[in-house]
């Protein structure tokens, strides 16, 4: 149970807030509310998630309820932790658990697997994968096997469960044991050799389930034209037709059964039936009238009124989507005098909604229903129920009509029909689907009293919290009052429910609920649905609304669970906290990065140009801010790394970055490198080191070179560049050559200088007696440009010239 919700659940009980009251009292601690606007102030989370408070010690400290633990170790299936060990060692090539832990541990999964019948997620069947193939790569010290006969069996039938998303190493691992299946049996007399009948249809329904229907169809056909599918054909081919129907696949699907008819293969009643619900429910009205009359083996045209109601109800829902009423009535009327079994009836009931009928129509035919039980032997199950009942309602919130639902709600307790948990739980989601928060939560407290024997009243549950917390006017203690029903049953939240509590948490410093929260959960879920949880952590970071604190105490929390996060997104919260002016913080993700283990996450040369340009974006370009520790820092760190090897794109970083923190000197060093490697110089790197220039004493020695060598090479000069190039002389006093300069503007680059050229030449001579002279130069020479410097600022902004450094091409094409 997590004990976020225990705590929260505290005020919801009369006898709990008393005593909690109490203990504050005795403990000489102020009573708090969960949505006091004057709570205790916010603990920042350290590295390894520990919280120093500050300790009191008071004549009853004795009596003190003990200081809740944040819980550190995540809440993983039996057996998954030591396999996870397997992978980390992997990647770090260092020796693996012991052989003999490492069995158990995999017989330790399945098994709780089996018992649970909860579908392995892919996260978990990579492992599994994993784990499998290296206890075969290494076996015993007498060469036998880890693992029994009976517990691959075990373990493949776990993985007929379809996964919530689907993966490759699902159907890998599932073949893998089948593979080892039968190489055993091959090896033991005493087992059975018809694989066929005994470990075939495992397979075929796994790699159906896990969207390998295509793979399925091609061993079963082998195995067909083989001859050896003797006991079980019609089971293999149903897996196949209806793994082609899950994946929605119509081609394939049809494929399937012209194979079926060229090899002769029965064709049954269940698998007629699947095709015809697959048909009639993508709304295709011929297909589902062909297949519904299509002919089975040894059997009568058209399904059975007793067995296949299910086909009645998906056909007739076919008709009314394509408004075919007369065919729908036809099918009505062929049955109507057959004394229809009470299941059909409810199809009639949802046929006559559909066609338009009010509640008062539907009530009179029930009411024809119960008399159309001539002997009375039959009353009890040809009277409406309260499956009739959520039928109806089902149906009403097919067509998005929540006023209908609720009138046949009424009409049941007309009938005496008293509501069940499905009821209230089509209640919740029909409320819920038109706004109405307040109305889902009275369907949900007389939920309350009902029996659940399946849990199938989570998914609504997980909805009204969501719903609940999207709202934002209902208190914590509200939420947490229903969040508690969910923990007292131990079930699995939703995805989007942590997400939802996560963020209502982050939003309150709440950090102990939030890893409770993601220790709790997210271990059980699959790649796709951690990603999204996730995501909603990095939106958190990469909120400027979020103070900075809030946002590195999310990021640690987020950087330890999620420890699977690629490089991209870990970067951008690096490139967030730059933007915030914390270049220390951005050194820890980018320290993050580049000590991780996996090569999809660890620094690569990108990373580092990031970090670069972040320090120099972090400085406001003037050295106001310059962190030069941090830059020395990232630096070593490049030497350091051997997959690291310079290019003209670090190399400009380099120079951008020691610009910014008032090193131009340094930053011109590399200058030289640039243009001693093959690459050679973009224009990035010319204006960056026109930049330095600009910046460092006596810059305007290098500058002209620079300007020299680019004349006599033909270069293209661009307006960026000529603005760099008065720059490095305007930051160097030299004004008579400015103006010079920008007079010849014209002839050299084609175009008169505008606010961009003159701004540069303005900012360059910042905290320059010079600036004067430069101002009163504009504004006599370039009224107009002057004019609008003034409007948009530009001549007051420090930030520098890192606004001009937008091109990262090369010199020559």
């Amino acid at each position: 149970m997590l004990s976020t919700s225990a705590s929260a659940s505290t005020s919801a009980m009369p006898s709990h807030l008393t005593r909690h009251v109490f203990r504050q009292l005795l403990s000489n601690k102020p009573i708090i509310s969960r949505a006091c606007a004057c709570r205790a102030p916010r603990t920042t989370l350290a590295f390894q998630n520990v919280y120093c408070r500050q300790q009191r010690r008071t004549i009853f400290g004795f009596l003190r309820k003990p200081e809740r633990k944040v819980k550190l170790e995540a809440d993983l299936d039996p057996g998954l932790g030591k396999m996870l060990e397997l992978g980390k060692m992997a990647q770090l090539k260092t020796r693996p658990p012991p052989g003999e832990d490492l069995a158990k541990a995999w017989v330790d999964f399945f098994r709780a697997k089996a018992r649970s019948k909860e579908p392995l997620e892919d996260m978990q069947s990579s492992y599994a994968l994993w784990t499998f193939t290296h206890l075969q790569k290494n076996p015993g010290s007498g060469g036998e096997p880890w693992l029994d006969l009976e517990d691959l069996r075990v373990a493949r039938d776990a993985l007929i469960l379809a996964p919530t998303t689907r993966s490759g190493t699902h159907a890998q691992l599932a073949k893998a044991l089948h593979q080892e299946i039968l190489a055993r049996k091959a090896a033991d007399p005493s087992e059975p050799a018809d694989s066929v009948d005994c470990d075939l249809p495992p397979l075929i329904a796994t790699l159906c389930n896990a969207g390998e229907a295509l793979e399925a169809r091609g061993i079963v056909n082998k195995v067909w034209q083989e001859g050896n599918a003797t006991r079980q054909p019609l089971t293999l081919w149903r897996y196949v037709v209806q793994g082609f129907a899950k994946e929605g696949n119509e081609q394939e699907l049809l494929a399937t059964l012209e194979m079926m008819q060229r090899h002769k293969v029965p064709f049954g009643r269940k698998l007629r039936g699947a095709v015809t619900i697959f048909f009639a429910e993508r709304g295709d009205l011929a297909r589902t009238k062909y297949w519904f009359n299509y002919p089975v083996t040894n059997q009568p045209t058209g399904p059975e009124l007793s067995a296949d109601h299910d086909v009645y109800s998906s056909v007739l829902r076919c008709a009314l989507q394509n408004n075919d009423l007369e065919w729908g009535q036809s099918i009505i009327r062929s049955i109507a005098d057959k004394n229809p079994p009470k299941k059909l009836w409810d199809a009639f009931f949802i046929w006559a909604a559909g066609t338009g009928k009010g509640v008062e129509e539907i009530d009179r035919m029930m009411r024809v229903m119960v008399k159309a039980n001539p002997d009375g032997t039959d009353l009890e199950t040809k009277r409406p129920d309260v499956e009739t009942i959520n039928k109806l309602v089902e149906f009403a919130m097919s067509r998005n009509d929540p006023y209908f639902a609720e009138r046949i709600i009424l009409l049941g307790q007309q009938w005496d029909i008293r509501p069940d948990a499905k009821t209230y739980i089509l209640q919740i989601n029909y409320r819920l689907s038109i706004g109405d928060v307040d109305g889902a939560k009275a369907a949900y407290a007389k939920l309350q009293a009902e029996e659940v024997l399946n849990n199938e009243d989570i998914p609504a549950i997980n909805r009204l919290v969501q719903s609940m917390c999207a709202a934002r006017r209902y208190s914590v203690d509200d939420i947490m009052a229903v969040v508690q029903d969910l923990n007292a049953r131990r079930t699995r939240f939703e995805p989007d429910t942590v997400s939802a509590l996560c963020l209502l948490h982050l939003e309150r410093d709440e950090l102990h609920d939030v890893i409770d929260l993601l220790q709790t959960h997210t271990f059980h879920f699959s790649m796709t649905q951690r990603a999204a949880i996730r995501n909603v952590f990095v939106n958190f970071c990469l909120n400027r609304a979020n103070s900075t604190g809030r946002v590195w105490d999310t990021y640690m929390i987020f950087h330890q669970i999620f420890d699977e996060t690629d490089r991209t997104i870990r970067t951008q919260i690096m490139a967030e906290f730059f933007r915030r002016r914390r270049p220390d913080m951005a050194v820890h993700v980018f320290n993050h990065m580049r000590q991780h283990i996996r090569p999809d996450t660890r620094a690569d040369i990108s990373t580092y140009v990031a970090a670069l340009e972040g320090i120099a974006q972090a400085s406001g370009g003037n050295g106001q801010d310059a962190d030069i520790e941090s830059l020395e820092l990232v630096h070593n760190q490049m030497k350091l790394d051997s997959d690291i090897e310079p290019n003209t794109q670090l190399y400009n970083a380099l120079m951008l970055a020691y610009t910014a923190c008032e090193q131009p000197q340094r930053a011109l060093e590399f200058w030289e490198d640039i243009v001693g490697s093959r690459e050679g110089p973009s224009y990035n790197s010319i204006l960056i080191a026109l930049w330095a220039c600009e910046k460092a004493p006596f810059g305007d020695r290098p500058a002209k070179s620079i300007w020299t060598r680019l004349r006599k090479m033909e270069i293209e000069i661009t307006p960026q560049l000529l603005a760099a190039y008065v720059g490095s002389l305007a930051g160097n006093h030299l004004l008579d050559e400015v103006k010079a300069e920008v007079g010849r503007m014209k002839e050299m680059v084609g175009v008169e200088p505008d606010a961009f050229t003159l701004g540069t030449i303005f900012n360059a001579t910042t905290g320059y007696s010079k600036q004067e002279e430069v101002e009163q130069w504009i504004r006599e020479a370039y009224p107009s440009i002057w004019e609008e410097l003034e409007k948009t600022g530009v001549k007051t902004s420090q930030e520098t010239g890192l606004r001009r450094f937008n091109i990262d091409r090369p010199l020559m094409p």
